[in-house]
């Protein structure tokens, strides 16, 4: 069986604002990876680690998973879950993905 998903040029725009932003703030958007997963086929995720001072001089680490809908939208996917067995179970399935020099879609 064969299943055939085609990303909006929203998706596709979001992905290169997420490039450039990491262009300007590595920092902010480090270890930026776009995935996918074929148990929601009209997503792709952004996944990156971001770091954040704390009141007290200490340092947050958050690792984030943003889903990015067709119309472009972003969201916490690890929102609709429950659990961190639920969290693992769906990121188990990602397949990373990434744009080509012409902005074409590539697997990784």
């Amino acid at each position: 069986m064969k299943k055939v998903v085609k990303f909006s040029r929203e998706q596709i725009q979001a992905m290169l604002d997420f490039i450039q932003a990491n262009r300007v703030n590595n920092a902010a958007y480090e270890n930026l990876k776009f995935l996918y997963n074929p148990n929601t086929p009209k997503d792709i995720y952004a996944k990156y680690t971001s770091h954040e001072l704390m009141d007290d001089n200490g340092i947050a680490t958050i690792f984030n998973v943003l889903c990015v809908k067709p119309d472009g939208s972003t969201m916490d996917c690890y929102e609709q879950f429950d659990n961190l067995k639920e969290q693992m179970a769906f990121s188990a399935d990602f397949i990373e993905i990434g744009l080509d020099d012409k902005g074409k879609m590539i697997i990784v």
